[in-house]
């Protein structure tokens, strides 16, 4: 086979300048850096902005459950852009000018406790954050008076009792106890207590039931002598053991 030859057109007058005039390819130069402080880049941090917004008032503060050593506050609640963390609690003491501030982190209600009966006193209250920031606080405008304590009656019991003792030998004694009904109503059962102060021991009893725990005895009457009239007795007696001392014991008894 015989290759033809095939003729290639001539370049034209402007593309030979251009090729005449091209610089030859070459890798180009690394680029120097500049100067050092246009090559300088400075890191910032943001910082988390600080809560300075106060919570809300709370809710006007009542006072409920007086007694004559203190009262229960309650109040409404407050609100905050970031969390309530707690109530401030005043107490003003009216004639001593004082004022007493309580910190509750939880609810909303603090009771108070260990006052003077009769206190005059007035409360508020204030809403504070975890930043600190407090809010106004809110005053009651009542003055508030502890009651006083009820003076404590003492009613005599209408059942009265006498120990007696009858008869006393070495190691051994007989006593004598007399129950009485000092009200204007009948009894219809009885019960009388003691407690030794020597460590006697009741050994045999009769016209009554008794039992013995340690130094303290218990006396009950039987089914045929519970029943005593307004103004009438019953008398029961016993043996017993001692040993050093035989003091007469306090007895105390009580009618139904």
């Amino acid at each position: 086979m015989i290759a033809a030859a095939v003729a290639l057109p001539a370049a034209s007058a402007g593309a030979a300048a251009v090729a005449a005039t091209a610089a030859p390819f070459t890798t180009p130069l690394p680029i120097s850096p500049g100067p050092s402080s246009a090559a300088t880049v400075t890191a910032t941090t943001s910082t988390p902005g600080v809560d300075t917004q106060p919570p809300t008032a709370p809710g006007p503060p009542s006072v409920s459950n007086l007694n004559p050593t203190g009262f229960t506050v309650s109040w409404g609640a407050a609100t905050d852009n970031v969390g309530v963390a707690g109530y401030l609690v005043t107490i003003s003491l009216i004639d001593s000018g004082t004022t007493n501030t309580v910190t509750v982190t939880s609810g909303l209600s603090h009771t108070v406790t260990g006052m003077q009966p009769g206190t005059r006193f007035s409360v508020g209250v204030a809403a504070f954050d975890a930043a600190g920031n407090k809010s106004a606080g809110v005053a009651h405008p009542v003055i508030y008076t502890l009651p006083t304590a009820s003076p404590t009656t003492s009613v005599p019991s209408p059942c009265a009792v006498t120990y007696a003792v009858t008869g006393q030998w070495p190691g051994g004694f007989q006593a004598e106890v007399t129950v009485r009904n000092e009200g204007t109503t009948p009894f219809s059962a009885w019960t009388v207590t003691w407690t030794y102060a020597n460590g006697q021991q009741v050994t045999q009893l009769w016209n009554a039931s008794h039992t013995q725990s340690g130094a303290t005895v218990t006396a009950r009457n039987i089914a045929w002598n519970g029943s005593i009239a307004a103004g009438q007795s019953r008398t029961f007696g016993f043996l017993g053991s001692w040993a050093g001392a035989n003091a007469v014991p306090t007895a105390t008894c009580a009618g139904a």
